[in-house]
């Protein structure tokens, strides 16, 4: 397969969680991205925790493709 050229934001893969308060917006647009198949991407983000009991964790990407993961439940001590 060919690789692709994405257009999108920094970070590639934007991460928000219910039980923080802290915003999660994309830091740099206009980058554009090659991507062979079956690449793997790797992104790491950390959230200052507010709020106990069930939580969710939402992963998406918004560029010239979407991706939006069903939220991820967390419960929260």
């Amino acid at each position: 397969m060919k690789p692709v050229e994405v257009s999108h934001g920094k970070p590639i893969i934007r991460f928000s969680f219910s039980g923080s308060n802290e915003e999660r917006n994309y830091t740099d647009v206009g980058y554009v991205t090659e991507f062979k198949s079956g690449q793997v991407v790797e992104v790491e983000d950390e959230f200052m925790v507010t709020k106990k009991g069930k939580q969710n964790l939402i992963v998406d990407m918004t560029a010239d493709i979407s991706l939006t993961t069903n939220p991820i439940e967390i419960l929260v001590k």
